[in-house]
Parts: C-alpha cells; structure tokens; sequence
C-alpha cells in the first residue's frame, strides 16, 4: 500500500522503478535498416619544408545488416552483453576543393563488414517491453569505390588523357608496375558504437544509434623519390542508424 502511494506522488521517471520488472532474456536477434554516414578526408602532398592539401567530404545512405547473441548477467539481469556480425552498405556522392575553381565531385560508395561486441544495460523491464543503452566496438575491413571525378562536367580522371575513368580505376591504373605507390582501396577499420535499444514484446523490437570509425583509410599513397609524399586518405566520420530488431 505504502508503495502505491509513493509510485502515485512521483514523476514518470521514477515510476518506472515502481513497475514490476521481469529477467530479460538471452537469445540470438537479427536487424536490419537504414543508416547516414559523413566521411572526410584529403588528399595531401608533403614535402621537407611544407605541406598542401585539398580537403575532401563525401555524405552516403544506405542499408545496415546485423546478427548476433545476446545475454544477461545477475539475479535482475540489468546488465548483458551482445557478440555480432555486421555488415554496411552504402552509396553517395563526394565533392574535394583542388584549387580550381570548381570543386571535383562523383559518386561514392562504401562496404563495411566485420564483427563487434556490445556491453548492454536495461534500465526497464516490464510486461515484455524493455528499453536499455549500449555502448561497444566493431572491427572488419572498410572497401571504398570512387566513381569518375569531374569539375564543370569536365573528367578530372584520365588515363593516358583521354580515356575518362572511375577514380578508382585512375588510381590503380598509376599503381600497376610502380613500387613506389601503395593503392588500399581496401584497410581495417576499427570505431566505437553507441545508442539506445527497445523491445516491444516477446520478438519485437528497434534500435537507434552511431558508430564512430577511428581510423583513416590509406587510399592511395605515392612516394617521390626521397622529398616527397602524396597521399589520398579518408574515412567516415560518423554513421548514424535506425534497425527494426527481430528477437528470436
């Protein structure tokens, strides 16, 4: 009785402690929707005595594939911990300031695959609908492919200064039979994940949130001689992701 009265003078927040609460449960889940990202970069030439660089900025939407297994830990299971495959792929355009007048822009497109794991917390639990945190890391390996980049309509990527090619295929095509170039369009990727999760019954669910990669893809990188150095790295900055949740 003494609890109902408090539960009935307190704000929604802490009625939720007042809730009888129920074990969340460990199994495996799926998900699966859409996602942002916001990648940056530049392409950069150094030298002893100096250093120039022309900044690049792509933005790219696409799908987001999870699958994995969660469980929970002590007698009110608030806290758990979740191992999963993931699997991003994504598409847009990049726009990168040379100096000219125009900016150099094409498509983009981006596939992250790889593995993480989450630490969970759920801070409420009742009657099948339970909402929580979680906060983790993923690493696997990030692929990019740039397609044909072209200023006022104009091709900046030519091989041989005719044929208009993806940026891409440019780069490779400068990095076959040269020792001193290094073409990546592949490399680790390693970010933090972060968001909220909600189960809305026995299967149902959704989850928001963003991961934050930590590394700069190597894209392509060409010393000359022993002075100087050019480089084309980026990476996403952010990726920003709504999932519907299946629980199974």
């Amino acid at each position: 009785m003494f609890k109902k009265v408090v539960c009935q003078m307190v704000g929604f927040g802490a009625l939720l402690g007042c809730l009888p609460l129920e074990a969340a449960k460990d199994g495996w889940y799926v998900q699966a929707g859409v996602d942002y990202a916001h990648a940056a970069g530049s392409s950069a030439t150094r030298t002893p005595n100096s250093t120039s660089s022309s900044p690049w900025s792509g933005n790219l939407g696409g799908v987001d594939f999870v699958g994995g297994y969660k469980q929970f830990f002590g007698k009110k299971r608030h806290w758990g911990v979740r191992y999963y495959g993931l699997i991003n792929l994504q598409g847009g355009g990049f726009s990168q300031k040379t100096g000219n007048k125009y900016p150099t822009q094409g498509p983009v497109g981006n596939f992250f695959y790889g593995v993480g794991i989450d630490a969970l917390w759920t801070f409420y639990h009742n009657k099948g609908s339970e909402f929580g945190v979680f906060v983790g890391m993923a690493v696997g390996g990030s692929s990019w492919a740039l397609g044909a980049g072209k200023a006022n309509d104009v091709c900046q990527t030519r091989v041989n200064g005719v044929n208009c090619v993806s940026t891409s295929n440019f780069y490779f095509q400068q990095a076959i039979g040269n020792p001193s170039v290094v073409y990546s369009p592949t490399f680790v990727q390693w970010m933090f994940n972060f968001g909220m999760r909600a189960n809305l019954g026995a299967h149902n669910g959704i989850e928001v949130g963003f991961r934050v990669p930590a590394i700069n893809d190597p894209y392509y990188t060409q010393t000359k001689g022993d002075t100087s150095t050019f480089t084309y790295s980026f990476r996403r900055v952010i990726d920003l992701y709504a999932n519907y949740v299946y629980n199974f």
